[in-house]
């Protein structure tokens, strides 16, 4: 790899403190935009118009003020973020370059809470390919400076395909001659946005204490391990993330009777489960193949955290998925102290089993796993006592069977890689076959025989 393991460990400091201003500097206005436009079937574009360029200004100016900040800090954020100032330039270059991320996200916002599926499949599809091409023509050319430069540099890019496909779909005014700050507006959602940004500081800060307390304590070596483990969990949740964030969210913000809600979160379990369990039995059991391909020698030691950190997404997303009524139901409050309570957890577990334990740098991804179980259950209990939610039986068994196939497919690998290969398939239509009802049978039936053809 590249970057080598060093590398990609300072690579991912930059992407999480990153991160972190993609949720901090624009005032979590994007989140609230896309709820308050979806509410509403056939919303007023002229009231839109306003809306957006109202909340665009407040994000302009919020901008201005983080990028003076990050440049004249650059030196003691470089010190908080590697333990060194030499690296103050990349906060600079970060500085000038991610203001046009925010602008973006605002934009990405709008279509998805005009359900506009296709379009917002479209874009996504165009950035991330932007985003792959522009990091590894900047790695290959710049090394280590390119790869900080591609963390927002891309958005630069992505700015420009959203503009035009902005005039091309909505007759959306992004400039007008009364181009000001509309307070009136925005107090509509800016609870919302306050709230979402309180939930995004705190998600991308304990990610970002993770690191600092595993550089500490453990090296920077132990904390590049962890990274590469980390990246591949966080890129295939971003998938699951997008398909509740622009398909789910908006949808259910429209209910308004609670059977509409508790058959949506038992509709949305289901599908999850049906992409999770097989995607998570596959990178278990294709560990080696998967550092190998993706990273290299040096990253062999990253195999042991396998079991535990992607168990641990496992029931991050079925959090997600019993916490999605707390947002149309206005459950602020609740909201942020579930989350709180989850990402506090997060590194507390992981500094006590380092301590006290005396373990190794996996001990971050068995104290990702605890703290989502613990999520899940808190979700579920507050589902229960305010929506009165029962899971369907079919679920309820789903979701034995599902933990149960993971468990015995990290058991199998771990005792013999090779068996773990030939047993996958067979478990899995074993797996399907029991918790799949006779319309799902049906539909995969169907859909077995067109491939044939």
């Amino acid at each position: 790899m590249i970057l080598g393991v060093s590398g990609l460990g300072l690579y991912s400091q930059f992407t999480n403190f990153v991160g972190l201003l993609n949720f901090v500097v624009p005032l979590g206005l994007p989140f609230s935009l896309t709820k308050y436009i979806s509410e509403d079937d056939n919303p007023d574009i002229e009231q839109l118009s306003k809306m957006f360029r109202s909340s665009l200004v407040y994000i302009l100016i919020s901008s201005a003020i983080a990028s003076l900040i990050l440049i004249l800090f650059s030196s003691d954020i470089s010190k908080l973020l590697t333990n060194e100032v030499e690296y103050a330039y990349y906060i600079v270059i970060i500085s000038l370059l991610v203001p046009f991320s925010f602008v973006v996200s605002l934009m990405e916002a709008f279509v998805r809470g005009m359900k506009n599926i296709n379009l917002l499949t479209r874009l996504l599809v165009l950035t991330s390919v932007v985003s792959i091409v522009f990091t590894v023509v900047f790695v290959l050319l710049f090394g280590m400076t390119g790869a900080i430069i591609s963390i927002a540099g891309s958005s630069v890019v992505m700015l420009f395909i959203y503009i035009y496909y902005f005039k091309k779909n909505y007759p959306v005014k992004l400039v007008s001659k009364s181009f000001k700050l509309e307070g009136k507006n925005l107090r509509k959602f800016v609870n919302l946005g306050l709230a979402s940004l309180a939930i995004g500081a705190i998600n991308q800060i304990s990610y970002l204490t993770v690191r600092i307390i595993a550089i500490d304590n453990l090296g920077v070596e132990a904390n590049g391990i962890y990274q590469s483990v980390l990246a591949i969990s966080l890129n295939y949740f971003s998938l699951m993330f997008v398909l509740i964030a622009n398909y789910t969210l908006p949808k259910i913000n429209s209910f308004k009777s609670d059977d509409e809600f508790r058959n949506e979160i038992n509709e949305t379990f289901r599908i999850f489960s049906y992409l999770l369990t097989p995607l998570i039995c596959i990178i278990i059991v294709l560990r080696i193949l998967v550092v190998t391909i993706l990273y290299s020698q040096d990253f062999t030691s990253a195999i042991e955290l396998y079991k535990f950190q992607f168990l641990g997404d496992f029931f991050k997303v079925l959090a997600w998925v019993a916490g999605l009524w707390l947002i149309p139901k206005n459950r602020i409050r609740l909201w942020i102290c579930i989350e709180l309570i989850t990402f506090t957890l997060f590194p507390v577990l992981f500094v006590v089993l380092i301590k006290i334990f005396d373990m190794d740098i996996a001990a971050a991804s068995i104290a990702y796993l605890v703290a989502n179980v613990i999520h899940l259950i808190m979700n579920v209990f507050f589902l229960k006592k305010n929506l009165h939610f029962r899971f369907e039986i079919h679920n309820a068994k789903m979701f034995l069977y599902s933990v149960a196939l993971l468990i015995i497919m990290i058991l199998i690998s771990e005792a013999k890689v090779e068996i773990g290969y030939f047993v996958l398939l067979p478990l899995l239509a074993l797996w399907f076959i029991i918790v799949s009802n006779q319309s799902e049978k049906k539909f995969v039936k169907e859909l077995l025989i067109r491939i044939r053809r």
